[in-house]
Protein backbone atom coordinates (compact mmCIF):
# COMPACT_ATOMS: atom_id res chain seq x y z
CA UNK A 1 0.00 0.00 0.00
CA UNK A 2 0.88 3.61 -0.66
CA UNK A 3 1.01 4.28 3.54
CA UNK A 4 3.81 2.22 3.60
CA UNK A 5 6.18 2.97 1.29
CA UNK A 6 8.99 5.50 2.09
CA UNK A 7 8.38 8.11 -0.53
CA UNK A 8 4.58 8.77 1.09
CA UNK A 9 5.87 9.23 4.59
CA UNK A 10 8.31 11.37 3.08
CA UNK A 11 5.59 13.60 2.28
CA UNK A 12 4.04 14.08 4.70
CA UNK A 13 7.00 14.58 7.06
CA UNK A 14 7.79 17.20 4.20
CA UNK A 15 3.89 18.97 5.21
CA UNK A 16 4.04 19.09 8.63
CA UNK A 17 8.15 18.86 9.50
CA UNK A 18 7.04 18.07 13.36
CA UNK A 19 5.55 14.56 12.01
CA UNK A 20 7.26 11.50 13.68
CA UNK A 21 6.92 7.81 11.76
CA UNK A 22 4.73 6.83 14.98
CA UNK A 23 2.16 9.85 13.65
CA UNK A 24 1.92 8.08 10.83
CA UNK A 25 -1.18 5.58 11.26
CA UNK A 26 -0.84 1.55 9.89
CA UNK A 27 -2.51 1.03 6.65
CA UNK A 28 -5.11 -1.36 8.50
CA UNK A 29 -5.69 1.87 10.31
CA UNK A 30 -6.18 3.81 8.03
CA UNK A 31 -8.56 1.05 5.89
CA UNK A 32 -10.36 0.45 8.86
CA UNK A 33 -11.34 4.54 9.27
CA UNK A 34 -12.28 4.43 5.14
CA UNK A 35 -14.40 1.45 5.34
CA UNK A 36 -16.28 3.35 8.67
CA UNK A 37 -17.07 6.33 7.19
CA UNK A 38 -18.47 4.80 3.71
CA UNK A 39 -20.85 2.45 5.92
CA UNK A 40 -22.03 5.78 7.55
CA UNK A 41 -22.23 7.55 4.17
CA UNK A 42 -24.22 4.62 2.69
CA UNK A 43 -26.54 4.24 5.53
CA UNK A 44 -27.49 8.00 5.73
CA UNK A 45 -28.05 7.77 1.55
CA UNK A 46 -30.39 5.14 2.24
CA UNK A 47 -32.33 6.62 5.24
CA UNK A 48 -32.57 9.92 2.43
CA UNK A 49 -32.92 8.16 -0.39
CA UNK A 50 -34.48 4.81 0.52
CA UNK A 51 -35.40 2.78 -2.27
CA UNK A 52 -33.73 4.81 -5.17
CA UNK A 53 -30.96 4.39 -3.51
CA UNK A 54 -31.07 0.67 -3.50
CA UNK A 55 -31.76 0.90 -7.30
CA UNK A 56 -28.51 2.95 -8.35
CA UNK A 57 -26.42 1.03 -5.97
CA UNK A 58 -27.57 -2.53 -7.44
CA UNK A 59 -27.42 -0.76 -11.48
CA UNK A 60 -23.74 0.72 -10.89
CA UNK A 61 -22.11 -1.30 -8.17
CA UNK A 62 -20.28 -3.32 -11.15
CA UNK A 63 -18.61 -0.40 -11.75
CA UNK A 64 -17.26 0.83 -8.09
CA UNK A 65 -15.56 -2.68 -7.98
CA UNK A 66 -13.63 -2.27 -10.94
Amino acid sequence: MVVDKGPFCQLLQYQRPSTKDNDIPHRKKLHDEVVEKAKVAIQRLMEHLGVWFIIFFLLYYPYFCV
